[in-house]
This record gives C-alpha cells, sequence and structure tokens, in this order.
C-alpha cells in the first residue's frame, strides 16, 4: 500500500526576505480567493433550486476559485456485473481550452481494485489525496498523465459517515503544490456538497414514496369506486338534503329578523304616520291665522316688522310646506320598504298559495336595491323589466320561490360587479326579467345579464352542492343549487342556463301554474 502524499511543507533553495513575504502575500491572496469561492460554492449548494444545476454552478465557482484547469465529482457505487466498488463521473467543470472528460466511457464503472486500490483505502477513511501527479504511484499516473494533469487533489464525500465518492481538483497547466490550510478548506467544501446531496436524495426517496403511496391509493379509489356506486349516490343525496338543511336554517333565521325589522320599524312608521296628518293640518291652520293676522292687521310693529324680515316668513311658508309633504313621501317609502321585507319573507306563507309572482319579483329586487344603485354609480346596473300582463296567479310557496329568485338575482349580480372598468364602458352594467305565459297551466321567467358569462365546464357543475367560481370566501356555492331544488323537487319547474364567454348568462325558469295539490317536500 502506498502512502498518502502531503506536500504542505515542501523544500527548495533558500530565497530573500523581500521574495518570501511577496510570496507569502501571494499564498495570502490566494486563500482569500479560495475562502469566497468556497462561500459562493456552499450558498449555491444550500439555496439552489434545481439540484444538478446547483451543483455545475458550485464546481464553476470553485475551478476559479482554486484555479485549476479542471473539478468534478465521482461517485463511488457497486461494480453492476460484480458489485465490488467501483466509481463513475457525475459533473465536470472545465476550464477554456481543456478538453472534458465527462463523455469518456473508461471513467464509468471502473473498479478502485483495477489502478486505484490506494484511493479507495485512503478515501474511504476520509483522508484526501494531493500532490504533483509524478510522485503518485506508476498505475496511477498511467491513468492522470493522459489527461494531462501535473497536480492533483482529491476529497472524499462522506454522507452520514457513509464513503459516497469524492471531488476532485486537476491543475493542468502548472505543477502546484496545495497547502494543509487549502486541503482543509476543500474539505469543508466536500462536506456541504455531502450535504446537498443527502438532502436531494431525501427529497427524491420522499417523492417516490409518496408517489407510491399516490398510486396505491389511486388504485384502492379505483376498487372503491367500482363497488361504492349506490353509496355515492346516498352520499350525493345526503350531501343535497344537508345543503338544503343548512339553507333552511339560515332563510328560517333571515325571515324571523326581517320579519321584526319590519315589525319594529313599521310601529313608529306608523305612529309618525298618524301624527304627521295632524300636522300637517295644525300647520294649515297656524299659516291661516297668521294670514289672517296680516289681512286685519297689515300695519306692523317694528319689532315685529325686523322678526318677519329675520326669519323670511315668505320663504318659511313656502318652505314649511314641502317639508311637511317630503317628510310624508318619506314615510310613504318607509311603509313601501316594510311591505317588500314582509313580502319577501312570507313567514305567514308556509303553505302552497295563489300568489302574484310579478310582486314577488319586484319585492326581491327592492330587497337588493342597495347592489343594484349602490353608491358608486359606475358599479350600477339598469333593470330592465318586461311583465306579462296576462300572467296569472302562480300556485306556489311563495316564500322559497323568492328566495330562489333572488339567488339567480344575486348571481346575476356578482357576474356582473366581476366586469372590469373597461369592460363596463364597453357594455355598461345591464340585467334583463322577463315574464311570458305559454299557457293555462305554464309559465316562464327569463333573467338575463350581460356579465362575462361561463365556460362550459363551469355550467355543468353551476347547480352543485358547494360549488362556486367565486374566490374563496365569497360565497358558499349553495344559492344555485338551492334554487334548482326549490323550483324543480319543490316546485316540478325547470331551471336551465345559457352562457356565452364575454356576452352573458340568460336562466329560463319554467313554472307550473298549478301544483295539482302537491304536498310540501322538505
Amino acid at each position: 500500500m502506498y502512502p498518502r502524499l502531503d506536500y504542505s511543507a515542501a523544500t527548495g533553495p533558500k530565497i530573500s526576505l523581500e521574495e518570501s513575504f511577496a510570496q507569502s502575500q501571494q499564498q495570502v491572496s490566494r486563500y482569500e480567493k479560495l475562502l469566497q469561492g468556497v462561500a459562493s460554492a456552499t450558498n449555491t449548494l444550500l439555496t439552489g433550486a434545481d439540484y444538478y444545476e446547483s451543483i455545475e454552478r458550485a464546481l464553476a465557482i470553485l475551478g476559479s476559485a482554486t484555479q485549476v484547469e479542471r473539478t468534478y465529482i465521482f461517485e463511488t457505487h457497486p461494480h453492476p456485473e460484480n458489485g465490488e466498488p467501483a466509481m463513475s463521473q457525475r459533473w465536470e467543470w472545465v476550464a477554456p481550452g481543456i478538453p472534458p472528460e465527462i463523455g469518456n466511457p473508461d471513467l464509468q464503472n471502473l473498479p478502485y481494485s483495477v489502478i486505484l486500490p490506494r484511493w479507495y483505502e485512503e478515501l474511504s477513511n476520509g483522508r484526501p489525496l494531493y500532490g504533483p501527479v509524478k510522485e503518485f504511484p506508476l498505475p496511477e499516473r498511467e491513468l492522470l498523465e493522459p489527461q494531462g494533469i501535473l497536480s492533483i487533489v482529491v476529497v472524499p464525500v462522506q454522507i452520514r459517515d457513509h464513503f459516497w465518492g469524492f471531488i476532485g481538483f486537476d491543475q493542468c497547466s502548472v505543477e502546484y503544490v496545495w497547502t494543509v490550510v487549502e486541503i482543509s478548506t476543500l474539505r469543508a467544501v466536500a462536506g456541504c456538497l455531502g450535504g446537498a446531496i443527502a438532502q436531494y436524495h431525501t427529497e427524491q426517496a420522499l417523492q417516490e414514496l409518496n408517489q407510491s403511496l399516490e398510486k396505491r391509493v389511486d388504485e384502492r379509489t379505483a376498487e372503491l369506486t367500482t363497488a361504492n356506486t349506490e353509496l355515492s349516490v346516498a352520499m350525493t343525496s345526503l350531501k343535497e338534503t344537508q345543503a338544503k338543511l343548512i339553507h333552511t336554517e339560515k332563510m328560517s333565521s333571515l325571515g324571523q329578523l326581517v320579519a321584526g325589522i319590519a315589525h319594529e320599524i313599521n310601529n313608529p312608521t306608523n305612529f309618525i304616520n298618524g301624527n304627521l296628518k295632524h300636522a300637517q293640518r295644525y300647520t294649515e291652520e297656524i299659516l291661516s291665522l297668521v294670514e289672517l293676522y296680516q289681512q286685519e292687521y297689515p300695519d306692523v310693529t317694528p319689532a315685529v316688522e325686523e322678526a318677519l324680515e329675520e326669519i323670511d316668513f315668505e320663504f318659511l311658508k313656502k318652505d314649511f310646506t314641502n317639508l311637511m309633504r317630503s317628510t310624508g313621501e318619506g314615510v310613504t317609502r318607509i311603509t313601501h320598504i316594510v311591505r317588500s321585507l314582509r313580502n319577501f319573507s312570507r313567514l305567514d306563507e308556509s303553505d302552497c298559495k295563489q300568489v302574484d309572482i310579478h310582486q314577488g319579483i319586484e319585492s326581491t329586487l327592492n330587497f337588493l336595491q342597495h347592489r343594484l344603485q349602490p353608491e358608486d354609480d359606475a358599479q350600477s346596473i339598469e333593470v330592465v323589466i318586461q311583465f306579462d300582463s296576462q300572467m296569472p296567479l302562480v300556485e306556489c310557496f311563495s316564500g322559497e320561490l323568492n328566495q330562489a329568485i333572488m339567488h339567480v338575482l344575486t348571481n346575476a349580480i356578482d357576474a356582473l360587479e366581476a366586469k372590469s372598468v373597461e369592460e363596463r364602458v364597453q357594455r355598461p352594467n345591464r340585467l334583463e326579467i322577463r315574464s311570458e305565459r305559454i299557457d293555462d297551466n305554464l309559465i316562464i321567467l327569463y333573467i338575463a345579464d350581460n356579465g362575462n358569462g361561463m365556460t362550459a365546464a363551469t355550467q355543468a357543475k353551476m347547480f352543485d352542492p358547494f360549488f362556486t367560481a367565486r374566490p374563496i370566501g365569497a360565497r358558499t356555492g349553495l344559492g344555485l343549487s338551492i334554487a334548482h331544488q326549490v323550483i324543480v323537487k319543490d316546485h316540478g319547474g325547470e331551471i336551465t342556463c345559457q352562457s356565452v364567454v364575454d356576452q352573458g348568462t340568460t336562466f329560463k325558469i319554467c313554472l307550473p301554474v298549478r301544483q295539482h295539490a302537491m304536498g310540501r317536500h322538505m
């Protein structure tokens, strides 16, 4: 067995103090460059996203920092034929003008025992090899010298105390003598390289494990899918029932809240409305009395004249009358809103009854007025209504049907609000509601918007429970599903949708005029 070569203390002829200082300065500068390169290469190995690219970049950095012509990495592995320790070149960097050896077949699956047994002995025990090639044993020189190598450093790469391979540095232009400090620094780089390789193999093992688990899950899922068709149908039904229960409870609470608010607002409104009539009459009587005083006593005292001018009595008479009239209109508006709230909730009409469906739509629009005419005029929506004057009373569960129509209208408003400023300029927000009587037993409602439309994939899922194309947290995905259930299952009707991307969406709701004494399905 050959001894390890160490040229850290090379001897030579004596030199002057100035020459010695110059050489020392040169050595310090070289070592500083080496340290900078080691730091940069280490950072590349630790932070690089691509494993192979990071190692290639690190080799290039180290090659420049060590001022060598070739750097490379060999992996130690069992020989594919006999299983004995062998080495194969995995990476290489060469300086300009230096022929690469990465494609040399002689450097793949090369058994250590053939010409490099000393290398395996030294490297596997964590000891580096370095020095001028001319001082290496003959079998090793016969491998290295044809590659133009004058001096070399080979540092082992350990992974979890296991000899994984080595990183090498070739000097092809000069016969450089490496110092112990430089070798120690390169050993630190080899340790970092081993960590990067270990991390990569760990990630690869986890990825392969995940893929294996996913494959097993897919296989098992396929088996269960075949066996659980009936269970899938039952789960779908259960999900729809759950959605209906959630919605029913929510709308019940909302209905109670709306009814309570309507009741609380209605009481003071009636009180104000009743008092307002008397206030109007009193005001007229007082003003008449003042006018009579002016007629009977046209000559007023200076103090009265000054008071009349200060309060601008003529303007006060005119404006006070307008004020009372405006207050009355406000009370009428509040009364109308309260009536719309009560018509929308209809908690007192849980049975199937004949109702004016147009009135229900108008109440729902009043309920959504804050979204149709928001403070931002750019987001306002023009509502066009075309009601069939021959529309009969429709037998339905009015509270539920109002809620279903509200969900469809809300979906349309959402689509209009999602338009960009440029799209609103090109296509101003517009919502069309049209009713049509087909015959004595069938009516149709059309609700159309000129939003951005839906893709075929979205249309296919739009009535599924909990499906929504809106951002996470914006909607629960129950609205159109509930509307479908109320219209189709509870009323024996039909709801369909036609949508064109960048043009808009139209919902078509078909409803029977009579329910034929159908029971309530909950």
